[in-house]
């Protein structure tokens, strides 16, 4: 081989940067901030109660938020796994 040419390989590289949260309040800031916010309702009226999922981490990440001074909320809840 004439070693005068010049040859090459070209690489190309993608990566992403994740940070990673340990604390609980850090989780719940990322949580309200990114997260999908649904508010609950019941019998046609909405409830200063809020739901956030997300997803982060490699994690589910799901917050209750109840801002009712005089209400307790309970819930049940069925996940269906999809796209798995």
């Amino acid at each position: 081989t004439d070693s005068s040419k010049k040859s090459g390989v070209k690489y190309s590289y993608a990566f992403r940067v994740e940070e990673v949260l340990n604390d609980d309040s850090q989780i719940i800031e990322k949580v309200k901030e990114k997260g999908k916010k649904k508010q609950i309702q019941y019998n046609n009226e909405d409830y200063d109660i809020f739901f956030y999922s997300s997803f982060f981490q490699k994690r589910f990440y799901f917050l209750y938020e109840n801002n009712e001074r005089d209400k307790i909320f309970e819930g049940n809840y069925t996940f269906t796994k999809t796209n798995l």
